[in-house]
């Protein structure tokens, strides 16, 4: 899944990043209208979190366009008057959340849209599902959301999110991997392909 983060302040718009990145999202950003702008017309996108007041531009102008039809977009604004927020759901946004941000609530109205009770997530470095947490270590978060994501991930694109150049190292990580994950989850090996992670049912 992927989404695009909208927001001129530098600081915050890069904590919402991290934030959506362990989502499990892959994000792109822009400080700007124009930026954002050319990010739409050349991407297609999940979601957008969109701040409002953008320098001397007005970040809803991006709702008008037909990009974003498919997409879910979350308001992220401190204008949170009644005026901006009928406005905003009018053009066709699902959720205002106003600043300052509460991320647990933000949270929350992204698993609204995008996770599937059905199956794991990684969300805020957690593998979850059924109630059940497993704290995964940042350096491998990309990794765990590429097995999610994929029937099988090639050796060659583990050693990448992993940043190992062999077969050995990449089988040292995937074994401290599997330890972490404990007896819920099993990642396979597939000859000659790579590996694919399945959730054990008892």
């Amino acid at each position: 899944m992927r989404c695009l983060v909208v927001e001129d302040n530098d600081i915050l718009r890069n904590l919402i990043v991290k934030f959506v990145g362990e989502c499990g999202f892959d994000v792109m950003d822009s400080g700007t209208l124009k930026g954002a702008m050319k990010l739409i017309y050349s991407n297609e996108f999940d979601l957008i979190l969109l701040d409002i007041e953008l320098s001397s531009d007005n970040g809803l102008e991006i709702l008008k366009t037909s990009q974003v039809k498919r997409s879910k977009v979350i308001i992220v604004s401190g204008y949170a008057s009644s005026e901006n927020q009928i406005r905003s759901f009018k053009l066709g946004a699902y959720v205002f959340h106003p600043k300052p941000i509460d991320f647990e609530l933000l949270k929350a109205q992204v698993e609204r849209f995008f996770v599937d009770p059905n199956k794991p997530q990684l969300i805020q470095g957690s593998l979850c599902f059924d109630g059940n947490q497993i704290e995964i270590p940042i350096n491998f978060h990309e990794a765990v959301n590429e097995l999610l994501r994929s029937n099988i991930v090639e050796h060659d694109r583990l050693k990448d999110l992993l940043e190992v150049s062999t077969d050995n190292a990449l089988s040292l990580k995937i074994s401290r991997l599997r330890r972490l994950l404990s007896k819920q989850y099993r990642i396979k090996s597939v000859y000659g392909r790579g590996y694919r992670l399945t959730l054990e049912v008892e």
